[in-house]
């Protein structure tokens, strides 16, 4: 019985090294397989951004928002304390400080108003998607076409391989 299975072993590894022995060979003259790309997700710039939200304004007859770049930094800064600090909303857990706070902070200039959105996305999706983005969200849009805010800014982040948005609105011209 023990020479059997001493056998049967023997014969089993003998096919197993003659497998590999042949895929060897055949991987070594097989051609390469061909490289796959993989499709980046497509990051919204802020400039195309604005154009989507003013769409949004034009179309209830409030004035363009105008980009700034105070406020693109402060979008960037909340975004990246989202990844940083592993969270994802207005507040941070740990400090509990709102994010729209941030434009006060780093903008430098008078903000007699400041506001907030988030959104997370489908990758490569637009936080301006009709169906799950900032317009099919009642209180975000209301953000989005309030006529009070002059100035926007965005950014784009991720973690946990979920990409997101964060945008500052500001009053400037009071």
């Amino acid at each position: 019985m023990k020479k059997r299975l001493l056998l049967s072993s023997i014969a089993t590894l003998s096919l197993v090294i003659l497998g590999v022995v042949i895929f060897l060979a055949l991987a070594r003259d097989a051609a390469p397989l061909p490289a796959v790309a993989i499709e980046q997700p497509k990051v919204y710039t802020p400039e195309e951004l604005l154009v989507e939200a003013n769409k949004l304004r034009a179309e209830k007859g409030v004035p363009p928002l105008a980009l700034d770049s105070g406020l693109n930094e402060s979008a960037r800064l909340k975004a990246e304390d989202m990844r940083v600090n592993k969270y994802y909303g207005h507040h941070n857990p740990v400090t509990d400080k709102k994010g729209y706070t941030i434009v006060y902070d780093v903008t430098g200039k008078q903000c007699y108003g400041a506001s907030e959105n988030l959104a997370g996305v489908v990758s490569g999706g637009s936080p301006f998607d009709q169906t799950y983005g900032w317009p099919a969200s009642p209180a975000h849009y209301a953000a989005e076409i309030d006529p009070k805010y002059d100035t926007t800014g965005f950014a784009y982040d991720s973690f946990d391989g979920k990409p997101y948005y964060v945008q500052h609105f500001c009053d400037l011209a009071q």
